[in-house]
């Protein structure tokens, strides 16, 4: 009968409510938390050190903003992640963050450092979620003779790789010990009571109650949280049992300041449609400077799109947001992604300007030779790089001197790795390419392709575009934007519609020649990051330096760039020239022939380019 039926549930639900309690006061007691251990020592910003003062652009208010606003990737309950222990100290994972290139940040004191979030939205299903945003790649800190300044904008340190990898290897870390499992239930509860005090045995169970209420009742984005996690897994698991990377000798990370950005997106959004598409990361790209990038024509180190909106939704889709990409799903291509806050940070982005030399940190400039390098740089480096209000389109768009790798001789496998075809594409709708059989030695290192032998393929450039059409349509009706603001956040007026390419087999020039203002704050160089200092740069590729460091903040102002004489016991990661993958210090000869004498002159003068 109808009311016996509502007599039984009604005990079904009490007994799992009275279940809930006993197991969470007996939890409580078997995991009752220790004040010493639970403590977590947060990494702090040293106002004496540090110049918190310079502002390149970003004030108050905004500069916290582009500093944790979340633009949808968060991929980890913050919960867990103070609970969880760091694998090779046994110390809490959320101490000594900036073994990850993370910035301490002066205002917050629970270890949110610069470019982390925490966010709870219904993808996490109101879970609070840390995640990444912009300022991670692009806030550096740079540091002198005890003094250091933070850059806004610039590349930073942050090694993405190894926080995710970390993340995940704490997780199987705490499930290698019973007394690992319970010092981790230790913080976990000692959580609980800094929040609730002595009422914590009462309201946490409600809570928990009510999180497994949202996890039913948004299965779905957390079921693509979970695939995303376990394509990560596969990608740690494929990278450790590569061959290269069981010699010790080898990073087989792309490390602290670079990203293999192309082929994480790969991973993160294409290896979900199907494995085969699941790629090795061996193509890294250092993080640019973002001053300036509003008005470039094409955006991407590749050159391949003209859509500064969707180069930075592929972006987000390769720091964590998740999307949902079951067929037939009515919620197909939705995406934690936030378009609004995507916006605000485009907007915050651009309001940077390239940063003034901080003669109080890094000494003053030698003004008798500005002068002489002034006319060195007009002689030998304008003429690709100084761009001038005539360069500009008549709509304020600014197309950037592009070259092909055989005139500039930089390692080619970024761009070579971007080209690759997408062996499946699931059942997105996307037009096969035909590639010839000289397309087809140009990408003879791609999955399936034979040098020489024509081919049809999924061209990557149409893959993403299809793809993030449909994941960006979703975000914008998911955040209710108009029409007329999508033509206003995607810059239509100016850039007209949106266009993905393949740069390389397009024109075969994917190598462009940005301005130089602020050039001395985006080492290392080159678009890999393989050469430490300008001073290395305009120095013959075979007397380059092979081996130097990266992650450290220790700056030279006479080199223009991150210190290479550091001991090597100080070496947090250590990049080859010419054992890593995509790291070569080949190619950009010009500047090299010059004089010792005027080489320090142009290095002078490069340090009072700051005005975009």
């Amino acid at each position: 009968m109808p009311g016996g039926h509502t007599v039984t549930i009604r005990k079904i639900v009490i007994y799992l409510i009275c279940f809930v309690f006993i197991a969470y006061g007996l939890a409580t007691i078997y995991f009752w938390p220790n004040a010493e251990l639970t403590e977590i020592n947060y990494d702090q910003a040293d106002p004496e050190v540090i110049d918190f003062t310079y502002s390149n652009g970003l004030f108050d208010n905004e500069q916290a903003e582009y500093h944790h606003l979340s633009q949808g990737s968060e991929i980890f309950p913050i919960r867990l992640l103070r609970s969880l222990e760091n694998p090779e100290t046994g110390a809490p994972f959320m101490e000594n963050m900036e073994r990850f290139g993370l910035l301490p940040n002066p205002n917050r004191n629970d270890g949110i450092a610069v470019g982390l979030t925490l966010a709870k939205t219904k993808h996490s299903a109101d879970i609070e979620v840390i995640g990444i945003t912009c300022a991670a790649c692009h806030v550096a800190e740079i540091r002198h003779s005890g003094k250091g300044v933070r850059v806004d904008g610039a590349p930073s340190m942050f090694d993405m790789q190894k926080f995710y990898a970390d993340m995940f290897a704490a997780v199987e870390h705490a499930k290698s010990s019973r007394e690992i499992r319970r010092r981790v239930g230790q913080r976990l509860f000692a959580q609980s009571y800094a929040e609730y005090g002595a009422f914590a045995p009462l309201l946490r169970p409600l809570d928990l109650m009510a999180d497994l209420v949202n996890v039913s009742l948004n299965w779905d984005s957390i079921q693509a949280r979970n695939d995303l996690a376990d394509v990560i897994k596969k990608a740690i698991k494929r990278r450790d049992e590569s061959k290269d990377c069981s010699d010790p000798r080898v990073k087989c990370t792309s490390g602290p300041g670079r990203l293999d950005a192309f082929n994480g997106t790969r991973n993160f959004l294409l290896a979900r449609l199907s494995e085969d598409d699941l790629v090795e990361l061996d193509a890294p790209v250092k993080f640019p400077p973002v001053w300036g990038f509003k008005d470039f024509e094409w955006v991407e180190w590749s050159q391949n799109t003209n859509s500064t909106r969707e180069r930075n939704f592929t972006e987000t889709l390769g720091a964590g947001a998740t999307v949902q990409l079951e067929p037939g799903s009515r919620d197909r291509f939705s995406t934690s992604i936030l378009a609004r806050n995507m916006h605000r940070l485009e907007e915050l982005a651009y309001t940077i300007a390239a940063p003034v030399w901080p003669e109080h940190v890094l000494g003053e400039i030698d003004r008798t030779l500005t002068a002489a390098g002034e006319a060195i740089y007009n002689q030998r480096c304008a003429v690709c790089h100084e761009y001038t209000v005539a360069d500009y389109k008549a709509n304020g768009i600014l197309p950037l001197r592009r070259f092909s790798q055989r005139q500039i001789g930089v390692d080619p496998t970024a761009t070579s790795r971007v080209a690759c075809p997408v062996p499946n594409v699931g059942d997105l709708d996307v037009v096969t390419t035909s590639y010839s059989a000289e397309d087809a030695v140009m990408l003879k290192h791609c999955k399936g392709v034979v040098a020489g032998e024509p081919f049809e393929g999924y061209a990557f450039s149409d893959v993403v575009q299809t793809a993030v059409a449909a994941i960006k349509a979703k975000a914008y009706a998911a955040d209710g934007i108009t029409a007329e603001e999508q033509a206003y956040f995607e810059d239509v007026k100016r850039r007209g519609g949106v266009y993905w390419r393949d740069t390389l087999l397009d024109d075969g020039k994917p190598f462009a020649a940005r301005p130089l203002h602020g050039i001395w704050a985006a080492a290392p160089y080159l678009h890999i990051g393989s050469v430490p200092t300008l001073r290395d740069l305009l120095t013959p590729p075979d007397q380059r330096i092979k081996r130097f460091p990266l992650g450290h903040r220790e700056y030279d102002p006479v080199k223009i760039g991150y210190r290479t004489d550091l001991p090597e016991t100080e070496w947090r990661y250590p990049v080859n020239t010419e054992r890593d993958s995509g790291s070569s210090n080949t190619g950009h000869l010009f500047g090299t022939n010059l004089p010792e004498e005027e080489k320090a002159s142009l290095l002078e003068y490069l340090k009072t380019k700051s005005n975009c």
